[in-house]
């Protein structure tokens, strides 16, 4: 990628370059320049770039703190080209707590043809919550009407033959009061003009945005502009393209940051509780907003989290309320944390309950926030007795069920407690018992235990715990990537089958290779060329429910493919209909299966202790059983992709990738291209090389 220095590295239309060569003189008109102007034919006839839809996208949804752009789009196919962008986005401050961006946007276009053009326009309004005002578009210092339209605005322009017009486009967005105010340009709809586009993009801030209230500007690739006495500036430049990613600068807005500055001049000054409090719940705005991003929450969350703690250390001796706040304030933030974090949730659960419960410690018997702070505790508590219970820390579950069960009977359920410490029982007991420790599951179970845990028969087991199968279609052929994790115990039996299977397919002329795999997974990769029917393949599959994924990708593996020439291109569709459901179903009544065998299981309360102990925890193992088959269907996915084409090679981008699972409904997985109509560019060639070689023979003659 190029950096552009200027607006002058502008495109040289075909009529101009024709212009240069006759200007040259008879005796340039050589072999080599004839050649030249065929060339420059040959590129005018083709389109440079990929078919585009006639019909506009509809305006997309608002988006809360960001800004809502406008674009200015051809609204059908055009010859007329977009050359340069430039976009010059302000921020301005009013001092009020009002904050303004004004855009100026100029548009560059260049009609190469021989006839002038009447260019229908849209101005379509991106995403984001702000919505443009004053807006107005002008075309040679003349004001061009808009009308509005469901996408944004329309208007028309008349451009003449080889003539170039600047647009300029200048609208006002009022941001809303959101902490984090995110300035947004996403030119790459700008590819719907045909040709490449300089651009350049520059977004200015006022002094009173410092470099320090900035949390994220993207992509990386932007530059200090040259900065005034009150502004700083930031700007990106490209020279022939538009990047996929749009421009983004967020940041804290003015008076958001000012409020910071002040608590965090108070709080250094040893100020009193409040002032922490006040540093805490402002950081902890910012962690909480729509618009932040996974780092940003993780910046602020961990500065709200330093400020709370801060004040707790500084001000251990203050009143109880003042130092209550703080905890709440901590116990929020670890709450938010443990819903929104992308990992460690079970430590910030942890922590919130620790927090919630010393804040109760200081409230009175009648504060009104007890309540909630009780339900934070025992959310905390379930959260980490479930993963006391997954790790099979039966003493720190053992204390954790204590706990919940001091609580108010209001706030917990003491049923579900109960069941929840037979559970533990049973899970110790099985635990145990599976280990050998006959002696120790006697001793927690009871003094008659006997025999063997009881486990559903093999077939209800599933083989799988999750599938994750990538499928990438091209003209000629579908690449399949298949991961299958398996439990360690019966990895091997999952690989011998997956062996067969392959052994079996090379018999139709299909081959399939299987690489080395970490413990608990199988791996497939196999290329189907077109015309192999994936359903005999799906054959060779064992029967059993754990393949009928596999076994229903198979099946739909060959797209279907329609070329429709056009000139010297080609119209090149591929689509392929997906219905996973099939497999969903297997697995969701085996699961269902098991679930009423795990209830009828739990039900029998005749027999001894041994026969009733022995009942519990095969009703736990077929419940689990059920449980894995439902988390094979939830955790199982399909990644479909289509690679390939006239200007991207194998190349895949966003718009040719799917996503489905055994829960998705119909799906038609579908790309449109085009490529070079090879047979009659070919001829063409041929054509054009005998009329140049008898023109350059009559020319010789002639001289």
């Amino acid at each position: 990628m190029r950096i552009a220095t200027s607006q002058e590295n502008l495109d040289v239309s075909p009529r101009t370059q024709m212009r240069s060569l006759v200007a040259g003189g008879g005796g340039a008109c050589c072999l080599w320049t004839l050649w030249a102007v065929a060339l420059a034919l040959l590129a005018a006839l083709g389109p440079a770039a990929p078919l585009r839809a006639a019909t506009l996208p509809q305006a997309e949804q608002p988006a809360p703190g960001v800004t809502r752009q406008l674009y200015l789009l051809p609204v059908d196919s055009t010859t007329v080209r977009l050359q340069t962008h430039v976009a010059n986005l302000s921020v301005v401050d009013a001092g009020d707590g009002a904050v303004s961006v004004y855009v100026d946007a100029a548009y560059t276009l260049n009609n190469a043809g021989r006839e002038p053009a009447t260019l229908p326009l849209s101005l379509f309004l991106g995403t984001g919550s702000a919505e443009p005002q004053d807006v107005s578009l002008m075309a040679g210092g003349q004001v061009l009407g808009l009308t509005p339209n469901e996408s944004g605005y329309a208007a028309q322009i008349e451009i003449g033959a080889d003539t170039r017009l600047t647009l300029q486009l200048r609208y006002r967005l009022l941001l809303d009061d959101a902490p984090l105010a995110t300035v947004r340009y996403a030119p790459s709809i700008l590819r719907r003009w045909p040709g490449g586009i300089s651009l350049r993009v520059e977004v200015s801030l006022p002094n009173s945005i410092p470099r320090e209230a900035w949390t994220t500007v993207t992509p990386d690739t932007w530059k200090y502009a040259a900065s005034g006495a009150d502004v700083t500036a930031v700007r990106w430049l490209y020279d022939a393209g538009v990047p996929q990613d749009a421009f983004l600068v967020q940041f804290v807005r003015p008076a958001i940051y000012a409020q910071v500055q002040a608590a965090e001049t108070a709080t250094a000054a040893n100020g009193p509780a409040a002032s922490f409090l006040a540093l805490g719940d402002l950081y902890r705005s910012l962690s909480e907003a729509d618009a932040a991003t996974e780092p940003v929450r993780e910046r602020f969350a961990a500065q709200a989290i330093a400020a709370y703690a801060d004040g707790v250390a500084r001000t251990s001796s203050a009143a109880g309320d003042d130092l209550a706040r703080l905890h709440i304030g901590l116990a929020g933030i670890y709450r938010n944390r443990s819903v929104t974090a992308s990992e460690g949730m079970e430590q910030y659960a942890a922590a919130m309950a620790e927090e919630a419960g010393l804040a109760l410690a200081l409230l009175p018997a009648e504060d009104s926030r007890r309540g909630e702070l009780l339900q934070w505790r025992a959310d905390g508590l379930h959260l980490a007795l479930a993963r006391a219970m997954t790790a099979g820390d039966w003493s720190r579950a053992g204390t954790l069920l204590d706990e919940l069960m001091a609580m108010p009977p209001d706030i917990v359920d003491p049923a579900m407690l109960a069941q929840h410490r037979q559970a533990l029982l049973v899970q110790q007991a099985l635990q145990l018992l599976a280990r050998g420790e006959r002696e120790a599951a006697i001793t927690l179970a009871g003094p008659e235990i006997v025999g063997d845990v009881a486990m559903p028969p093999p077939e209800l087991q599933p083989l799988f715990a999750r599938w994750q199968i990538t499928m990438t279609a091209k003209a000629e052929s579908v690449t399949i990537n298949a991961v299958g994790l398996s439990s360690d115990a019966r990895t091997q039996e999952a690989r011998q089958a997956l062996a067969l299977a392959a052994s079996r397919w090379q018999t139709v002329g299909v081959e399939a290779e299987l690489p080395e795999a970490a413990d608990g997974e199988i791996r497939l990769q196999m290329e189907l060329p077109h015309g192999v029917d994936g359903a005999v393949l799906a054959t060779h599959l064992p029967a059993s429910a754990d393949w009928a994924l596999l076994a229903a990708v198979l099946a739909q593996a060959e797209p279907r493919v329609e070329t429709r020439a056009r000139l010297f291109w080609q119209d090149v569709r591929i689509s392929r209909p997906f219905d996973l459901r099939s497999a969903g179903e297997q697995w969701n009544a085996l699961a269902a299966n098991l679930d009423r065998q795990a209830v009828t299981l739990a039900a029998e309360v005749e027999g001894d202790a041994e026969t009733a102990l022995r009942r519990q925890i095969q009703a736990v193992n077929y419940r689990n059983a059920a449980d894995q088959w439902h988390n094979l269907a939830r955790d199982s996915w399909l990644l479909y992709q289509f690679a390939g084409g006239p200007d991207d090679g194998a190349r895949i981008d966003g718009s040719r990738v799917w996503y489905a699972t055994v829960k998705s409904p119909p799906l038609v997985f579908s790309v449109q291209t085009q490529a070079v109509n090879t047979n009659l560019l070919t001829g063409f060639g041929v054509l054009m090389a005998v009329f140049v070689t008898g023109l350059s023979g009559l020319l010789w003659r002639l001289m």
